[in-house]
């Protein structure tokens, strides 16, 4: 099915429009229902905010050409470091069961970067957390409303994808505590590597037009000596899910071959 997509959007661009078209559709017929469900038909604005959209970001883009889009960047380190953090019970590695966010989704993102869709509004979180009210007040522009913002009456979200750390941790105002907080855990060797080839595979160009330095990113890296902690755990949970996505792929590829 998805071979047979690719050739007919590949041959007919009005193929990709009525799929696009048809996308959109789905997509505002179920959220018109979540809002009706939640008692807010007559809201005038409607937010959807999730970090995988990134994975399909020139799509949503095409089937929505009338719709706003805030593109938050952060530190490709921090990002991965938060990630450490918050979805590991004591730290641990885990990096892999994000391997398609860091590798397609920042592919998916240099793109849209360069391509400079005027839907999209980008936003650096560093920026965000160091002068909240101006960012806050550029986005409103871009979304052409006008709000007052509460900065000192922030509150967690309740769900079970939510940021189960960020309230607790930083309290109900919006906090630059985090900007370096990313540093140290690169500091075990294994995850130094990791990090340092991380970069490279991003580039100096990408990172440039995320709004990144890259020889300023590795100072920092750099700036925390490296340590000889988890040796042993970090390089197997390594292999280990360098391996669940090598037998995912295998397993996929059996799949789409005899279905």
């Amino acid at each position: 099915m998805e071979a047979s997509y690719a050739e007919l959007v590949t041959d007919s661009c009005a193929a990709q429009q009525a799929y696009d078209q048809a996308v959109a559709g789905a997509m505002k017929g179920f959220y018109g229902q979540l809002m009706a469900h939640a008692g807010a038909q007559e809201a005038d604005h409607y937010l959807d905010k999730t970090p995988r959209y990134l994975l399909i970001l020139k799509q949503l883009i095409r089937a929505f050409p009338d719709e706003k889009f805030i593109l938050i960047q952060r530190n490709p380190l921090a990002i991965a470091a938060s990630a450490i953090n918050t979805w590991s019970k004591r730290g641990e590695w885990n990096l892999f069961s994000m391997n398609v966010d860091f590798h397609a989704g920042f592919q998916e993102m240099g793109e849209v970067l360069a391509a400079k869709p005027p839907s999209v509004h980008v936003i650096k979180y560093e920026d965000f957390v160091s002068a909240p009210e101006e960012e806050l007040g550029k986005i409103a522009k871009h979304l052409n409303i006008q709000a007052e913002f509460k900065l000192n009456e922030l509150g967690g979200v309740n769900g079970t994808y939510g940021d189960p750390t960020g309230v607790h941790r930083y309290g109900s105002k919006i906090s630059d505590a985090s900007l370096e907080a990313w540093v140290p855990v690169f500091a075990p060797y294994w995850r130094r590597r990791w990090a340092i080839r991380h970069l490279n595979a991003i580039g100096r160009e990408r990172l440039a037009m995320m709004g990144y330095d890259y020889e300023k990113i590795m100072m920092n890296l750099c700036s925390v000596p490296v340590t000889y902690s988890r040796m042993l755990e970090d390089p197997i949970r390594m292999a280990g899910g360098f391996l669940i996505l090598k037998i995912k792929a295998c397993c996929f590829s059996f799949i789409r071959r005899y279905e």
